[in-house]
């Protein structure tokens, strides 16, 4: 079965804070945060996975709108570039020094909460982790506004009415595969572009050693 280029994926709006000078966008601190952002390298576990064909190379674009599904405006707040793909030894519970486990604090914001959130029954668990080179948080503008990816996507032939209809999956959304590898890096470039704040994993990280309170309870 053919993998994606890579996907579209949407999930609410995340929370916004502004720490010393720099202005994040990330999941609420509440069970298993994710995409994990406060990471060298950005982990994917849980959101959205089953319903998605993954490989290494892939590029996901986290994306959220003003209303959905009937969106004006898309804000990407999460390039990802699948480096890794790690399968899990015990699908339904994983220990602090796991080897596939990267630091205490993605433990407890992350992996810990992985099995207990969702719990498998006979799939294979796995992690994404992301090329902590070229994988960023897109910002518009050093104040914090994220890069909004709708006219970027309808430049490259994607009409709203299609992403409307396609991102809905009953109550909720589904990704959007994107099969094409030519408008995925077009899509990839046109963002760099356009982000005049990227913020990496390596500084995300050193944000959460620092603030404690974003910790998920355990």
């Amino acid at each position: 079965m053919t993998i994606p280029a890579g996907y579209l994926v949407y999930h609410p709006k995340r929370e916004c804070q502004n720490f010393n000078n720099t202005v994040v966008h990330f999941d609420k601190p509440k069970h298993n945060q994710d995409p994990y952002i406060w990471n060298k390298q950005f982990l994917h576990s849980t959101c959205h996975i089953t319903q998605m064909r993954t490989g290494v190379g892939q590029i996901i674009f986290w994306v959220s709108g003003d209303t959905f599904p009937h969106f004006t405006n898309l804000y990407c707040d999460l390039v990802f570039v699948v480096k890794d793909k790690f399968f899990w030894e015990d699908k339904n519970k994983i220990e602090l020094n796991d080897k596939l486990v990267d630091s205490e604090n993605a433990y407890k914001d992350h992996y810990y909460h992985v099995p207990i959130d969702h719990p498998y029954k006979r799939r294979r668990r796995y992690t994404l982790k992301a090329d902590e080179l070229t994988s960023f948080q897109p910002q518009s503008r050093k104040s914090g506004e994220l890069v909004d990816l709708l006219p970027i996507l309808i430049g490259q032939g994607y009409s709203l009415n299609h992403l409307h209809s396609s991102f809905k999956a009953g109550r909720g959304s589904k990704p959007i595969p994107l099969e094409d590898k030519s408008i995925v890096l077009e899509i990839y470039n046109t963002i760099e572009k356009q982000s005049n704040n990227k913020l990496f994993g390596k500084h995300l990280e050193q944000i959460r050693i620092q603030n404690p309170q974003l910790q998920s309870p355990l």
